[in-house]
């Protein structure tokens, strides 16, 4: 400025002086242009200091909140807080009433059968297919009879459904249960045959009133469920076992488990209740050097002490466990393509003298089952045939060629003479009379 006013003054007062004029003329245009420079670097700092003082404060508002808050300015980038996979998958997996219920379906809470109603039926080895559903698009992992209605059978699906079939009045299931975001692994019937208790890939175990059409619970869990079981006795009570070996005992009452039954053990396979709910056994998938001393372990149902380890010794894991419905026994498939025969009785002895044999499992999860009177056991098998057993003397007493894949669970119906339901690993589901 001072510039400016001596060029002005002098430009007044001398204005016969051109070569001063022109000097003084571009010693002005020199400032003015260097003026103009300054001018564009401060109000550049100026700007940058306001950008970074507007993002630290959105910053400050997003940890005091923990909601992301609108930047002021457009062309400031947007920075969002850091989310923990944990938490995305928990925030993720929330109560879903995804239920297709097709016309009237209504369960009457009443005491299952008794046993005596069951030795009264008389059963047989089928001798035919005589229904066929094919709505699951993927592998079904396990099939139950209603323990109340005989009419309704549940199956459980690798598609992430959960179906209720209702046999023989209808040819397409009347309950579709959609909850689960990945593959159900392990379901099974509550004690009245009201609620499905439900476990799969998603870490979740679900209970769904099939009467009110709507899911009752949500437990959550840091595994996959492979396997579940209800309490014989105790309606409010079940077990659950996973991927990584853990064992737990939930009530339902309150949503949270009680008992947790510690052991070095791996992926659950299935679980099987004595009838008086006081010992229960497990089988896993854990095999050491050339023995399976964890393969099947008995438990104490209250305490969660592992009454024997030494049970099944051999080189093989066995995939489902039954216990016979009348007699001091309990069966065990094996990936040795047998079923081998032991005592419910401490400590539990192998059956040296007999076995159910002639099937095959090749390491599939392939499962079986006693008939009501216990007269028969039944078992799937990996060739895709159905195969049957005289209990007393573990001969063969027929086969059915059911399926070209594997036939992975049976299931004998509790009051339905000789009917038996089946599943595939080609999604389709078979009855057999």
């Amino acid at each position: 400025m001072q510039a400016l006013q001596a060029y002005s003054s002098s430009d007044s007062e001398d204005n016969d002086a051109p070569c001063h004029h022109v000097e003084n003329r571009s010693q002005a245009r020199d400032f003015n242009k260097k003026q103009s420079q300054l001018t564009n670097v401060m109000a550049a700092d100026i700007a940058v200091e306001n950008r970074s003082s507007n993002l630290s404060n959105c910053r400050i508002d997003n940890r005091n909140s923990g909601s992301c808050a609108t930047m002021p300015s457009s062309s400031t980038p947007f920075v969002r807080p850091y989310v923990s996979k944990r938490k995305r998958c928990n925030e993720n997996i929330q109560s879903n009433n995804n239920i297709e219920k097709r016309g009237k379906l209504k369960v009457s809470v009443n005491q299952p059968c008794n046993a005596n109603d069951e030795a009264s039926i008389t059963n047989r080895f089928p001798t035919k297919v005589c229904a066929t559903y094919s709505e699951h698009n993927k592998c079904v992992n396990c099939v139950k009879w209603n323990p109340n209605q005989s009419s309704l059978l549940l199956s459980a699906s690798m598609d992430g459904t959960i179906r209720v079939w209702d046999y023989p009045q209808c040819m397409q299931s009347v309950l579709c249960i959609k909850n689960h975001f990945q593959a159900v692994r392990a379901a099974s019937w509550s004690i009245d045959g009201v609620s499905i208790l439900s476990g799969g890939y998603d870490k979740t175990i679900r209970i769904t009133d099939i009467n009110q059409g709507k899911e009752t619970l949500l437990l959550r869990n840091d595994q996959f469920i492979t396997a579940l079981q209800v309490h014989p006795l105790d309606r409010n009570l079940f077990i659950s076992g996973g991927s990584q070996g853990a064992i737990n005992c939930w009530d339902i009452r309150s949503g949270k488990f009680i008992q947790n039954y510690k052991g070095a053990l791996g992926q659950l396979q299935d679980f099987a209740f004595l009838r008086n709910g006081s010992e229960f056994f497990s089988a896993t998938d854990t095999v050491r050097r050339n023995s399976t001393d964890r393969a099947v372990l008995a438990w104490d149902f209250k305490t969660g002490a592992i009454l024997s380890n030494q049970i099944y010794q051999e080189a093989f894991t066995c995939t489902c466990l039954k216990v016979h419905p009348y007699e001091s026994t309990f069966i065990a498939q094996s990936n040795g393509n047998y079923m081998a025969i032991f005592s419910t009785n401490r400590p539990y002895k192998l059956n040296k003298m007999k076995r159910y044999e002639g099937h095959k499992v090749s390491a599939h999860r392939i499962g079986c089952d006693f008939s009501p009177d216990g007269s028969i056991v039944v078992t799937g098998s990996s060739d895709g045939n159905f195969y049957g057993y005289s209990f007393k003397s573990s001969n063969i007493i027929g086969k059915i060629e059911a399926y070209t894949c594997p036939c992975v669970d049976v299931a004998f119906n509790p009051k339905l003479s000789s009917t038996i339901a089946t599943c595939g690993w080609d999604g389709n589901i078979k009855i057999l009379r």
